[in-house]
């Protein structure tokens, strides 16, 4: 959680925009190589004040689904996103 709320300061300053030299939005993704943490990952996100504003920022898979399909992504609400 500690590695997650450094995300947010870097999204809140932009600085992956001003590293990149990108004036896109950013998103992080995070890769587990368990199912059960990764859904416990998403459940502190969802729950934690910190990430209201930032939940959406947050796309979560395992290493078993990102095998057959890189492009599909879960959000923090258990839902598929297409990059």
């Amino acid at each position: 959680m500690q590695q997650l709320q450094k995300h947010i300061l870097s999204l809140q300053e932009g600085l992956p925009s001003i590293a990149l030299d990108e004036k896109k939005g950013s998103k992080v993704l995070l890769l587990f190589d368990s199912t059960s943490c990764m859904e416990a990952v998403m459940a502190r996100v969802k729950s934690e004040s910190i990430f209201m504003n930032f939940k959406n920022l947050f796309l979560f898979n395992d290493t078993q689904t990102i095998n057959s399909d890189f492009d599909s992504w879960c959000s923090y609400e258990n839902q598929y996103v297409k990059l």
